[in-house]
């Protein structure tokens, strides 16, 4: 398995990435939407997490863009909306799982079961 990390921050994805390793699932890191975007035209990742400070509409969209170019494609995003927006504004997206702002190795463990339960 491959994940797309789509951060301006990648430093504080240490503890997350360390489990993700620990699993055998590579990072791979980006800095940009466009990035993952062209990525993701020439190979299709497991997951695909966006960290880039975007809630609500925004978000939405930059989910939208990458379904676009492969519309099987799994997400995740980071959000600081509560659980009623978050539903509100990406309903309908199949995003597995918001994360928080500060993603830790539990929040690592809790991608691994969802991703391993979405292969059976």
């Amino acid at each position: 398995m491959n994940i797309f990390l789509v951060s301006h921050t990648h430093q504080k994805w240490e503890a997350f990435n360390a489990e993700m390793a620990n699993s055998a699932i590579e990072i791979l890191k980006m800095d940009s939407l466009e990035s993952a975007q062209e990525s993701l035209k020439k190979q299709a990742p497991t997951l695909i997490i966006l960290d880039l400070g975007l809630d609500g509409k925004p978000i939405r969209d930059a989910v939208i863009s990458l379904l676009m170019i492969n519309a099987v494609v799994h997400t995740a995003v980071v959000s600081s909306m509560n659980e009623e927006d978050f539903h509100e504004y990406t309903e309908g997206l199949g995003i597995i799982a918001p994360l928080p702002e500060n993603p830790s190795a539990e929040n690592a463990k809790t991608i691994i079961t969802i991703l391993k339960s979405l292969k059976d």
